[in-house]
């Protein structure tokens, strides 16, 4: 079959499932690919002749998605939280290697021990990008959202690395521990630094681009989407993680400003997040659909030769509970520390200074039991430690990263004898992938659920009127100092269209929030084509917005709104910035 006629095929695969997702309701969109997927590999028995090469896997769509999810991340965050994510991303990948592959070994003898290790570090990675596709009635603490999307940046390089080391062992019989740390140290720092001077340097070419009027929206796009596939490749030619190199220039290269200084910017915002999200999407999908189309192409070979179908289902089910054993008894041992350390670090500072109830006790003749602090019951607390260890394990399902991995295995040995149980080991791979997705979609929704008075709709709703709420303090603040009586008029009429949003907002009207501001844009037009224009009309607008923009970031940066959320609330800002200067 041609390659275009398999892209084709795939492309009708995603929209297909795109619809059944929302006949099926039950049923999460990957797990819908999937099953679309194996379907039409069943069918059409002539998607088996293509094949995808493992190294052009990588670039095409692990490099943007990685970088996407850099360009969402917010550095302070991770940063907060090093330690943990440092643990998962390394400690967790060894210990998963170690006793996957030995356990593997003994019960599959016919695969060799590096072989098997191949296919534990290939299962190490996890894809915290699934879980937003899995299930949206999912509401993850700010922690452990961090927790995920950190674990997923950089847990892939060590997966990778760990692999090619297995795989080099199998074909060749040796391995050098020493070795493999230093080859390790250079993969990881050097990546690291690629990508850093790449993105660094990005910026400032399209800063000095701008400055000189040569930037544009469409060049802006383009630019963005280049420079993962450019970094990857350069940190490969570089001999370094590619992986590594791309996480480290999204997070360089990502614009956190919320300042709007013209409605280019708002224009460059906006195209640029539909833009990523359209790509984010597409490449998600059909990295789903190749997955289920994987699944009945490996099958067949694993238990043609000597394996009974039960003896393929045990040992799939075996390497999962392998795998989400290490990772619950990580995770829970990981949590356990980290919360002890908070409740030593909170002791030092309450000892360091007296708390509000002791200062109440000294000046109250008699004792106020009312005003002691709950703490709750050690079964409450074990309760809670163990909830959410089992949250991160089943939010860190394999996927995209794990099947370009495993399919890097070579057919041949050096001798040109064929990889020991190389079909099976494909097989099972894929079989764990879909299983971690499976025990995501069904345990995810029941562990971190939202609240059924607070969906999507109803969590924008009251996000909205809590930025409009601050934002009208912050212009009435501003109407109410003397500093600057020229902007006054101006600022009024600001003050009265905020007004008019909040009103809307408040009442939850049933029309379109598009049709709103349209009305709303239109009467900021008449007023502004009036015999007598107001006078700094434009430039309250640019603060107002700058001012709501900052509000938005505040909240998030708070955890009182989620990322989502915060992200479509820009979008509004940006739509409103491009439409009031128009």
């Amino acid at each position: 079959m041609e390659t275009l006629e398999f892209a084709l095929i795939v492309l009708a695969c995603v929209i297909g499932s795109a619809v059944l997702c929302q006949v099926v309701r039950r049923a999460s969109l990957p797990l819908v690919q999937i099953a679309v997927g194996a379907v039409v590999a069943l069918l059409v028995p002539a998607v088996h002749d293509v094949a995808i090469p493992s190294e052009l896997f990588l670039v095409l769509f692990i490099a943007p998605l990685l970088f996407d999810e850099a360009r969402n991340t917010d550095p302070r965050e991770l940063w907060e939280n090093k330690g943990s994510i440092l643990s998962l991303a390394v400690g967790l990948v060894l210990l998963t290697v170690l006793v996957v592959g030995f356990v593997l070994n003994w019960f599959v003898p016919s695969i060799p021990l590096a072989a098997a290790f191949a296919c534990a570090a290939a299962l190490a990675p996890t894809d915290a990008a699934a879980v937003g596709a899995l299930a949206s009635s999912v509401s993850l603490k700010r922690r452990q959202s961090t927790l995920l999307s950190g674990e997923s940046l950089i847990n892939d390089a060590s997966g990778v690395v760990a692999f090619q080391f297995a795989s080099a062992a199998a074909l060749t019989g040796t391995f050098s521990a020493l070795d493999a740390g230093g080859e390790f140290a250079r993969l990881f720092f050097g990546g690291i630094a690629v990508g850093a001077f790449v993105g660094v340097a990005g910026r400032a070419s399209l800063r000095l681009l701008r400055r000189r009027g040569y930037e544009n929206t469409t060049i802006n796009v383009l630019y963005e989407v280049f420079s993962p596939f450019f970094v990857f490749l350069l940190a490969e030619w570089l001999h370094t993680s590619g992986i590594l190199a791309v996480v480290a220039a999204g997070l360089t290269m990502a614009e956190r400003s919320q300042r709007l200084t013209s409605t280019a910017a708002a224009q460059r915002q906006l195209v640029s997040n539909g833009f990523w999200r359209i790509i984010v999407f597409l490449i998600n999908s059909v990295v789903f659909v190749l997955l289920g189309m994987q699944l009945p192409q490996a099958f067949a070979p694993a238990i043609a030769d000597h394996f009974s179908l039960p003896f393929v289902l045990a040992v799939v089910a075996l390497v999962t509970a392998l795998i989400v054993g290490c990772r619950f008894g990580w995770v829970l041992a990981m949590e356990g520390v980290y919360r002890l350390g908070r409740r030593r670090r909170r002791g030092r500072k309450l000892r360091k200074r007296p708390s509000r109830v002791e200062t109440v006790q000294k000046n109250t003749p008699s004792p106020t039991p009312h005003l002691r602090r709950h703490r709750p019951h050690w079964r409450e607390r074990i309760g809670s430690l163990l909830r959410n260890a089992l949250t991160l394990t089943v939010g860190g399902p394999k996927g995209a990263v794990t099947l370009s991995i495993i399919l890097t295995l070579p057919d041949t040995l050096a001798d040109g004898s064929p990889f020991p149980e190389r079909d099976l080991i494909v097989f099972l791979t894929a079989s764990v992938i879909l299983c971690t997705l499976l025990l995501a979609d069904l345990l995810l929704p029941r562990l971190a659920p939202r609240p059924a008075e607070q969906s999507s709709e109803d969590e924008l709703h009251r996000a909205t009127v809590r930025v409009l709420e601050s934002t009208l303090r912050e212009l009435r603040v501003m109407l109410a100092s003397d500093e600057n009586a020229q902007y006054d008029p101006a600022l009024r009429l600001t003050i009265a269209r905020y007004g008019v949003r909040l009103a809307c907002e408040r009442e939850g009207a049933s029309e379109d929030w598009r049709r709103k501001m349209g009305d709303l844009t239109h009467q900021v037009r008449e007023a502004r084509q009036q015999d007598e224009p107001i006078p700094y009309a434009d430039e309250v607008d640019a603060d107002a917005l700058s001012i709501e923009l900052d509000q938005i970031r505040h909240l998030q940066e708070h955890g009182e709104i989620a990322l989502p959320i915060a992200n479509q609330l820009r979008q509004r800002v940006y739509v409103l910035q491009m439409s009031l200067e128009e």
